[in-house]
């Protein structure tokens, strides 16, 4: 094959270009891990891709493909971005969910003529930068995420997670009681109106998959544009103080990078990992689309 791999001048990424015409299915999980271990984001220039290739593509990288159920499906595998105008803060994908994806995908079909960056933040490098004192706190202690769920997520989203399952209406009181006792850091309270509220403690730093070192990933900035916003407390219900979140926001800012979007990239991202964002989107006529799996 003749692709290229080299380090994107912006900061710790990868790029792999392909020759014209390349199907990006052409490109080898193992070529891709061994560029994602390194840098934990990859930026794939060049090659053939539509929707269809895109999903394939996700599929051949993931063990398991997942979904985010507020989202609108386009293929089996591929949803579309749709996350408002505004900028979005650095987040890592449903990690506010009780099995967040291990990698995250994005295509871009057709670029911005101006801004709408995702922004990239290596969590292995903010990890480095925080001070003993909070890269201690948060070794010690996970986070504890809180929120209400309506009913039509919670369904669509117990329905992908539970075999046998091919739609939301199919889901039963039995599943969602075998779901509730499925995840142990996890308590789960049934409305009256169907909604649920629920709590799940989760990391907020862990070693990456890929990589095997501390990196600090998670969405305390991060955006909930789809769903309500989470109340997230360390999980002795501490509060995270003002001083720690601005020292989280001041080495983010410093290391965080742009993807400039050019028509038919895709970028492979490590979610126990790299955290990302986006800027404010200036040109609605952009269209990015997303897939989400499993090691």
């Amino acid at each position: 094959m003749g692709i290229q791999i080299k380090d994107i001048e912006t900061g710790n990424a990868t790029i792999m270009i392909g020759e014209q015409g390349q199907p990006i299915t052409d490109v080898q999980k193992d070529q891709a891990f061994n560029s994602l271990e390194k840098s934990g984001a990859l930026l794939l220039r060049g090659f053939d891709v539509d929707l269809g290739s895109f999903s394939e593509f996700v599929g051949k990288m993931c063990s398991k493909v997942t979904l985010d159920p507020a989202r609108t499906f386009f293929e089996s595998n591929v949803q579309k971005v749709d996350a408002g105008t505004a900028p979005v803060g650095l987040h890592t994908e449903n990690s506010n969910t009780p099995f967040p994806p291990d990698l995250v995908f994005f295509y871009c079909r057709k670029a911005a003529s101006n801004g709408s960056q995702t922004t990239l933040c290596d969590g292995q490098v903010v990890w480095r930068f925080l001070s003993d004192d909070t890269r201690s706190l948060f070794r010690d202690h996970q986070l504890r995420i809180s929120r209400n769920i309506s009913e039509p997520h919670w369904k669509e989203y117990v329905a992908f997670e539970t075999e046998g399952l091919n739609s939301a209406d199919e889901v039963t009181m039995e599943h969602f009681e075998a779901f509730r006792h499925r995840v142990p850091n996890q308590k789960i309270e049934l409305q009256d109106d169907m909604s649920i509220f629920y709590s799940l403690d989760a990391p907020g730093a862990r070693k990456s998959l890929v990589s095997k070192q501390w990196a600090f990933a998670n969405s305390i900035m991060g955006p909930s544009y789809n769903y309500e916003k989470p109340l997230i407390t360390f999980d002795n219900d501490q509060a995270i103080s003002d001083e720690i979140l601005e020292e989280i926001r001041v080495v983010t800012e410093a290391v965080t990078k742009e993807v400039q979007w050019q028509d038919g990239d895709v970028v492979m991202i490590d979610n126990t990992r790299v955290m990302h964002g986006r800027r404010e989107i200036t040109d609605t006529n952009r269209e990015l689309f997303i897939g989400l799996g499993y090691l």
